[in-house]
């Protein structure tokens, strides 16, 4: 197996088979025929790691493992040819196949609807499964989930039944376990614990699996129903749902995106999940076929290794691991991507081992003078060989690797299946021009131009990298906006801040000089009399007060509404503000976007389409 570090691969961890123990409606005619459509279909959907799927039993996947075993045996009886070609025999061979048990668990719901959960094993556990599983786990009945035991349970309920078969199907369609006895075998085997991944499935009516609703189900369980349902999501370490609900919640993001949403409340929202769920969890899917229309048309994304502990990874790392879409996460184009480099040296002075590269991060790691400098050099020089950066200060090559082998040479290969060598492609344009080499202690010499005395100020050249990206620019232009936008802010609220402090200093000090509260409370008692008096003497009549008291009313609230025009003036005056930003912005962003526009005839026609867009 190449070994380039952990990759996004389809994964398929819920597919049942011709022959399972339930609802069975494959139609091949032979487990041979039906294994022949399964893996074809495995081959041309890509898919790399296949959890074969059977109510209590791992039969069918020790089935799906002999028949890979033999696959290079397998012919067309009628034309004698392979069944499968070399390169689908490869791919097959690989394919990480591990045993998922499907279990359905008590107590029921109201609506008669048992829990189901899944176990997913290593497959290097397999051998001790007899011992530590089925023959362990038992039903409310004392009947053990193996195969004697099912038999027995059947034939406990029908004794009617003539044969081992039928009493096995009556055991399997009955047999329930309890979350007891699950948790004391997780408890008291760390062997156990440490092989299976439990999964848990939805609630339904007849044990076969389908879509639910986790995060809207047990928000509005009962607390009895609840209660349970919160142990065996302490337990279990996946979730089997596409639903967003589902999926946001389990990684402690439910609230993400909302009014207010901070780090604070991720904090608290992760903490929730770990307190009351057991931990936070990967949501994924399977096809979960029951017939072969349906094999392998869901699957989920894994970024891991074809192996149970690359598996294992995604329980500690749910949201960087593990993706629910339809397209290929962290997409690039083959084009760009090193698949794979070697040192062409006859002499063997360096290793022509191959070196297969991460389309995202690779890191090398070794010793000092092991080469680690040589390969990066090696990379750009084939890609680069023009660029000033390879040279030394004297303008001298940093390698003379032809002096160490006078036949040596760097092949690079990219994932596009394009190769380019160093010297015999020397005068060839680039299969990757767009590469930035940046040598051991040039950032240094950027970072203390002043002792190096050359190099551009680093961060000139960080921005020219950040602005290679359109959609970066745009975000970098927008981002230098409201840098601008924001030191005008904060200068109008400094300088509102110093005004407020004058307006406090002055209404203080004029309160200074008003009397206490029961001189000016007097005071109004004493005008108020006064008025009364000076009332009398004017000969005014209660009808004349009356219209002066209702015209010193009016006066008021027109003051207050006047009050309340001008604080309507300052809101609409701060939003038309606000709104010219935006349009600013959409502005730059419009710009930028068309800056971006290779072709000319859709160029011109976004600057017309976009400019009324704008204007309307």
């Amino acid at each position: 197996m190449i070994k380039r570090g952990s990759e996004w691969r389809k994964w398929n961890f819920h597919v049942h088979t011709k022959g399972t123990n339930k609802n069975d409606q494959f139609t091949s005619s032979t487990l041979e025929d039906f294994f022949y459509t399964f893996f074809k279909k495995a081959y041309d959907t890509n898919v790399q790691a296949i959890g074969i799927t059977d109510y209590f039993s791992i039969d069918r996947y020790k089935d799906a493992l002999q028949y890979i075993a033999e696959i290079d045996l397998k012919i067309n009886i009628t034309t004698g040819n392979k069944l499968f070609s070399d390169e689908e025999i490869c791919f097959l061979k690989n394919i990480f196949i591990f045993p998922n048990v499907e279990l359905r668990m008590l107590p029921a719901t109201d609506r008669a609807r048992l829990i189901n959960i899944h176990c997913l094993f290593n497959p290097d556990y397999v051998v001790h499964l007899e011992n530590d599983f089925f023959g362990h786990i038992q039903n409310q009945e004392g009947k053990k989930m193996n195969r004697h035991g099912l038999i027995d349970y059947g034939r406990e309920l029908d004794t009617d039944l003539q044969t081992d078969d039928h009493r096995y199907k009556k055991g399997i369609d009955n047999f329930v376990i309890d979350l007891k006895s699950l948790k004391e075998l997780i408890a008291n085997n760390r062997r156990f614990k440490e092989n299976c991944i439990f999964v848990v499935s939805n609630s339904n009516n007849d044990g076969a699996s389908g879509i639910q609703k986790h995060y809207d189900l047990f928000e509005n369980e009962d607390g009895s129903l609840d209660g349970l349902r919160t142990s065996i999501y302490k337990i279990s370490n996946c979730i089997f749902s596409t639903n967003l609900k589902d999926i946001n919640y389990f990684l402690g993001k439910r609230l993400e995106g909302t009014q207010d949403y901070n780090e604070e409340i991720y904090k608290k929202e992760i903490q929730d999940v770990i307190s009351n769920r057991g931990s936070l969890k990967p949501c994924l899917v399977g096809c979960d076929s029951h017939s072969e229309t349906t094999l392998f048309n869901r699957f989920t994304w894994i970024k891991a290794d074809l192996t149970f502990e690359g598996l294992r990874q995604i329980c500690f790392e749910p949201e960087q691991r593990v993706k629910i879409q339809a397209s290929k996460p962290d997409f690039k184009e083959d084009k760009v991507i090193i698949d794979k480099v070697r040192f062409v040296s006859p002499k063997k002075t360096f290793s022509d081992q191959l070196i297969y590269l991460h389309p995202n991060l690779n890191v090398i790691i070794g010793g000092k003078s092991s080469g680690k400098s040589i390969l990066l050099y090696s990379i750009a020089k084939t890609l680069l060989p023009d660029q000033e950066i390879l040279l030394n200060d004297d303008g001298k090559e940093k390698y003379d690797l032809k002096s160490m082998d006078d036949k040596f040479d760097f092949e690079i290969t990219s994932q596009s299946n394009i190769s380019q060598f160093m010297f015999r492609d020397a005068e060839e344009n680039s299969i990757i021009p767009d590469l930035k080499y940046i040598p051991q202690n040039y950032l240094v010499k950027l970072a203390e131009p002043e002792l190096n005395k050359k190099g551009r100020p680093l961060n000139k050249l960080v921005r020219e990298l950040i602005n290679e990206d359109p959609e970066s620019k745009i975000k970098y232009d927008t981002f230098i906006k409201n840098v601008k936008d924001f030191d005008k802010e904060r200068e109008d609220l400094i300088n509102h801040y110093f005004e407020l402090n004058d307006d406090i200093n002055r209404i203080e000090t004029d309160l200074k000089t008003k009397s206490n509260k029961d001189v000016l409370q007097t005071n109004i008692k004493n005008n108020s009399d006064r008025v009364v008096e000076l009332n009398k003497e004017a000969g005014l009549s209660d009808n004349e007060l009356a219209k002066y008291r209702e015209i010193q009313e009016k006066k008021v609230e027109n003051t207050q509404k006047t009050e309340g025009f001008k604080s309507d003036y300052r809101n609409t005056t701060e939003f038309l503000k606000e709104i010219r930003l935006q349009v600013e912005n959409i502005q730059i962003t419009k710009d930028n976007f068309i800056n971006g526009i290779k072709n000319e005839d859709i160029k011109k026609y976004g600057i017309v389409n976009l400019k009324y867009t704008i204007d309307y």
